[in-house]
């Protein structure tokens, strides 16, 4: 991170070679350079549009970022896995997953069928569902609502 004495030694050396260019003294150069703060001249590019005999300036659009979906990791029920195995298995496969929560998942989805493991990103939620699946449980994923 720069200094404020190199900050301000940039910005006065763009505010003068932006002088030099133009052949004016004024540090407003009519609008084209504005000192928004103490530490950073900015140099508005935004394109003008003639309206009426009045220059107006577009303004920029900022995106938001997208937020990435999430997806929710399923056990399935089987008749065929015992309990505590299916514990063991969550707890090797989920970080930070408690035995109470991993006990409360295996239970869910032996009373409803569907037990829910975790919420996450699609690449995380395939990859624990690979990784379960290869253990031998039933697991699916779906997009969370």
């Amino acid at each position: 991170m720069q200094s404020y004495s190199e900050l301000h030694k940039e910005r006065m050396a763009a505010i003068c070679a932006f002088c030099c260019e133009t052949g004016t003294t004024r540090p407003a150069h009519n609008g084209k350079a504005r000192v928004r703060s103490r530490r950073v001249a900015v140099y508005s590019s935004a394109p003008t549009i003639e309206k009426k005999g009045v220059k107006l300036r577009e303004k920029t659009v900022v995106k938001e970022p997208v937020k990435p979906k999430d997806y929710n990791v399923f056990i399935i029920n089987d008749p065929f896995n015992k309990r505590e195995y299916v514990v063991k298995i969550l707890l090797q496969t989920i970080p930070n997953m408690s035995f109470s929560r991993a006990y409360a998942v295996m239970d869910m989805a032996h009373n409803t069928g569907k037990g829910l493991v975790i919420t996450t990103n699609m690449e995380m939620a395939e990859a624990y569902c690979e990784v379960i699946t290869k253990a031998g449980i039933l697991s699916t994923v779906e997009p969370a609502d």
